[in-house]
Formats: structure tokens, sequence, C-alpha cells
């Protein structure tokens, strides 16, 4: 059962991505229900590692823990500054404030809830799956 943990611990992080680079995605995909969130995740995904392993082949920054938590709050701090040009509209809002209200205020609540129980269902499925048989020969 430790299996669950781990996933959780994924689930969590693979969320917190998704979230992160929500401001990106809502910019790209602006006309979707969901203001980009189910591609915010892949988005998130590819946009860290790449960078990653751009950094890591030409021997800049190496492919360690702290590199990545490195590259996830410089792209939080992308984000940020994307949020802050084109959605923080009042001026006496400050950013917390803005944040706060376009994350509530944006999203269809129960496409969003949907969408993350779906995501760590079939991710937690998927787990349990490779936990029973790892090979990739069985599937």
């Amino acid at each position: 059962m430790e299996w669950i943990a781990y996933s959780l611990y994924w689930i969590v992080t693979l969320l917190g991505i998704g979230f992160i680079f929500l401001p990106l995605a809502s910019r790209l995909l602006p006309a979707q229900r969901d203001r980009g969130f189910a591609a915010s995740i892949p988005l998130g995904i590819i946009a860290i590692s790449y960078i990653q392993y751009v950094l890591g082949t030409l021997h800049i920054l190496p492919f360690t823990r702290p590199s990545l938590f490195l590259l996830l709050i410089l792209a939080a701090i992308g984000n940020i500054l994307i949020f802050k040009r084109y959605y923080l509209k009042a001026k006496g809002e400050s950013l917390a404030q803005g944040l706060i209200a376009w994350y509530t205020g944006i999203f269809r609540r129960r496409l969003i809830i949907f969408e993350c129980a779906l995501f760590a269902l079939s991710f937690l499925f998927l787990a349990y799956i490779r936990g029973q048989e790892p090979s990739a020969h069985g599937l």
C-alpha cells in the first residue's frame, strides 16, 4: 500500500504544476470551457522537461531535484508575469487578490473538480495496474 502514498504525492505535484502553468495555458487556449486547465498539466511537464534537457545538455544546469525546483520557481515567476500583464485588470488590486479572484472567478468549478478527479483516478488506476505487472511484456 506504499504505492498509494507515492501516487498521491505525484498527483499533488502534477496538479500543482498544472495550476502554475494555468495562466500560460489560459492565454494559449482562451476559448476552452476550462480555460486550458486540462492542457496546463502536459504543457507544464513539457516545458520544464525540455528546458531541463536543453540546459543539462549544454552543461549549464545539472539534472538534479534542486535544479528542477529552480526551474519550477522560474516558471511560476514567468506565469505570474503573464497573469499580471494579461489578467490583472483593477489598478488598486494586489497580486494576491487578483490571483484569488481569477482562480475562483474564471472556472466552472464543477468542470475543474471533475477534471482533477478524473486525472487522479486515472493516475491511481494506472499506478495500480503497473504495480501488478511492472514489465512491459504483460501489457
